[in-house]
């Protein structure tokens, strides 16, 4: 018997040496496919300083610098020595280390998806934030998946490492989950964005028992350190529940074009709208144009800082719509809006409705739309429709810091609904639904 055991246990020794494994990759199954998870071997205590690791986690980035440069080079590079006391100053509060008494958590969510070309910008900018947040009080879980280019090899390789080196917690998972044919695109892009806040909730159970204090959630946009910041800024200055904000497209060539109208809505309930010279229509137009902070019903727009409780406390998830509207008998079904949208609606529902765009933050997904989007202003161009852009570094006004007095929701907001073919929906294409009513006024809630 000892010899049998012996030898069971040899083989058992083989195995575990032959295997192939990494303290850094597990494996777990979803929807069919076995998906590639990246963690850190583990959170190392550390003495060097958050400098000295931002400095080596930039090193261990600059692999993937273009020859010509990162294209976001022009967060810092064009900007006056006027603008970086005052944003140094805004921001000074933002900044954490390890000795900060009572420290803001940050769940940091992306979905990647062939993001190959914004990937290097991505990552040097996010790890300052990370850096200024104080690295050990964030957390990042990307869901990356079915790339067919770089992407998942840099998140392997590159992320990974630079996220190792700050000793920032991390989950990011590598899948191979695509779209089935005839899958319905708003429930799949609700499970891909769920998917990127599954961590959350197992974090917040024992043992770790480990709840955040904010969501920062980010579409593959191109962005600065002070977009992130700014909008982290603003929702702890007005005590927001979701802060935005705005993203960009080209028109005619060279004209910037407000991208998302699909899910913004201001706080009259009125879609934003793809007019080069007024995307909105409404009061807070003149505040678009200043560049000051609005009251909205629904943002997105790129990024997005988000109050967690409606996610921990009230089950809310990114959803698709009920699919039933039967035009004949009021009240019945739901417009079959996007995931985003939906979220606005039930965090409003929730009671967590205060909304708030910031026009400051201006982002886009190409590298040809931010290089148009930055260099054009009034002063350049010479036309009085780019006074809504104003120069990467603008000096802040004494109006972007004024709190905002919140408004109740408009009693309903412009839905444009998803149509599918095998899903009975509204016989029209836009329509104006009802916005739900809670009886916990969410201006009251604090």
């Amino acid at each position: 018997m000892k010899r049998i055991a012996l030898l069971l246990l040899s083989c058992l020794g083989i195995w575990l040496l032959w295997r192939p494994w990494s303290a850094h990759d597990e494996t777990s199954p979803l929807a069919g496919f076995r998906d590639k998870v990246l963690k850190p071997k583990r959170l190392q205590s550390t003495l060097a300083s958050v400098e000295d690791r931002l400095e080596r986690a930039l090193d261990a980035a600059s692999q993937l610098e273009p020859k010509s440069g990162y294209l976001t080079r022009d967060c810092f590079e064009s900007v006056s020595q006027e603008y970086l006391i005052q944003a140094q100053s805004r921001y000074l509060p933002l900044r954490q280390s390890l000795s900060t008494p009572s420290p803001v958590t940050y769940y940091f969510a992306l979905n990647l998806y062939n993001n190959e070309a914004i990937l290097p910008d991505m990552i040097h900018q996010l790890a300052q934030v990370l850096a200024h947040l104080g690295p050990e009080h964030c957390f990042v879980s990307i869901f990356e998946n079915g790339s067919t280019d770089e992407t998942p090899n840099l998140l392997r390789n590159v992320f990974s490492s630079v996220l190792d080196v700050l000793n920032t917690p991390y989950e990011i998972r590598l899948s191979k989950t695509e779209r089935t044919p005839g899958a319905h695109r708003i429930a799949y892009l609700a499970q891909v964005r769920n998917q990127a806040l599954a961590p959350l909730y197992r974090l917040a159970k024992p043992p770790t028992s480990r709840r955040f204090d904010q969501i920062v959630f980010l579409n593959d946009i191109l962005f600065c350190k002070d977009d992130v910041l700014e909008l982290i800024y603003q929702q702890s200055l007005q005590g927001s529940d979701m802060t935005c904000g705005l993203d960009y497209d080209l028109q005619w060539g060279d004209v910037p074009l407000f991208y998302d109208n699909w899910v913004a809505r201001d706080i009259t309930g009125l879609s934003f709208y793809k007019d080069p010279s007024a995307p909105i229509r409404s009061a807070s137009a003149d505040l678009y144009t200043r560049g000051i902070p609005f009251q909205s019903y629904c943002c997105w727009n790129g990024m997005n800082v988000m109050n967690p409780k409606p996610f921990y406390e009230h089950g809310v998830r990114f959803r698709k719509g009920q699919d039933t509207i039967d035009p004949n008998i009021p009240d019945t079904g739901e417009c079959g809006a996007s995931e985003c949208s939906l979220l606005c609606k039930d965090f409003w529902h929730t009671g967590y409705g205060k909304v708030v765009h910031v026009p400051r933050v201006k982002v886009a997904y190409e590298e040809r739309v931010y290089v148009t989007l930055h260099s054009r202003n009034e002063a350049r161009t010479g036309q009085a429709f780019d006074r809504q852009f104003r120069p990467q570094g603008a000096l802040f006004l004494p109006e972007e810091s004024q709190k905002i007095t919140f408004q109740p929701p408009p009693p309903e907001q412009y839905c444009m609904s998803y149509h599918d073919p095998k899903i009975r929906e509204s016989v029209f294409f836009a329509t104006w639904e009802d916005t739900p009513f809670h009886e916990l006024d969410p201006l009251e809630l604090g």
